[in-house]
């Protein structure tokens, strides 16, 4: 009778585990579509003129977000941002004509692209010349070193007998 009873056990246990990991699954692959539907509801509470432009710099705030919890913390901020936005507890958005300027400012800046290849510069030029220098310091030692006359050594050597 024990042995049924640890055998059944048994059983649960391994069906528990792989329901358990079915489940975390499952739930994983649900948290993109939870996450969008928060930023969603939160979009909605914001004035007309700002929706748009905070869907789009949310979603790619939360993309950025590692982990999963922290993407679900980040919609829950965003929500709880909107909300105080619609009641006026927080800093007001910018008007429709403020918005309009921050457009073309945007419009007005070198595009990232542009931005990205300004950072990636060629550095070899800078190379070759140190290069450059190193190599003719250690030739002037090369020559300093076999034109050197006995009595006036150019450098010391552990073994050599000084005066």
């Amino acid at each position: 009778m024990a042995m049924i009873i640890a055998v059944g056990v048994f059983i649960v246990s391994v069906l528990a585990a792989a329901l358990s990991s079915i489940l975390v699954d499952d739930i994983r692959a649900w948290i993109p579509s939870i996450v969008r539907s928060i930023i969603k509801r939160a979009v909605a509470w914001l004035p007309e003129n700002q929706r748009a432009r905070l869907d789009e710099e949310w979603q790619s705030h939360v993309n950025e977000v590692p982990g999963t919890i922290g993407k679900l913390l980040e919609a829950a901020g965003f929500l709880l941002a909107a909300h105080n936005l619609s009641k006026g507890k927080a800093k007001k958005l910018p008007t429709q004509e403020e918005d309009e300027q921050i457009k073309k400012e945007q419009e007005s800046l070198i595009p990232l692209e542009l931005a990205d290849s300004l950072n990636n510069y060629d550095d070899s030029a800078n190379y070759l010349a140190v290069r450059a220098f190193r190599d003719r310091e250690a030739a002037q030692m090369r020559v300093a070193a076999m034109s050197h006359v006995d009595s006036e050594p150019v450098f010391f050597h552990p073994n050599s007998q000084q005066d």
